[in-house]
């Protein structure tokens, strides 16, 4: 699972963090997907809320939204999906990853899949989760 900034003591966690060396989703440039796939990526962004309150809030995690444009099997596994970030000193924990199917397939419990075929024309959101928040917030 991505790392995202969890809150400290002085400040809010980072929003958008990935942990490229060992978290299981990458962050490959929208171009290069794009140009080795037939995918096509149609947001990119912070995923707004994600972070746990606190008096310091947990960084944000992203979001990133695909349309597939050919028939496509699909190949996912978020790791540490089930606890999320947790708080400390009274912050509050971070929302969990979440994935979403729609078109062919219809899903929106999904963190893990072995080789679902989708097809041209379905969109696929990952979310990825947000950090812990630090201290009780005001």
């Amino acid at each position: 699972m991505p790392v995202v900034g969890g809150a400290s003591a002085k400040a809010d966690g980072a929003d958008g963090v990935i942990n490229v060396l060992n978290g299981s989703f990458r962050n490959t440039p929208v171009e290069a997907l794009e140009a080795r796939y037939p995918v096509t990526v149609t947001e990119y962004a912070i995923r707004a809320g994600s972070g746990g309150a606190g008096q310091h809030r947990g960084g944000c995690g992203i979001v990133r939204r695909y349309r597939f444009d050919a028939p496509t099997q699909l190949y996912l596994w978020l790791d540490r999906s089930i606890t999320p970030a947790w708080g400390l000193m009274g912050g509050e924990p971070g929302l969990p990853p979440r994935v979403e199917i729609a078109g062919s397939v219809n899903r929106d419990d999904l963190l893990k899949a072995n080789g679902i075929l989708l097809a041209a024309g379905d969109r696929l959101s990952i979310m990825t989760g947000g950090g812990g928040g630090f201290g009780k917030a005001a």
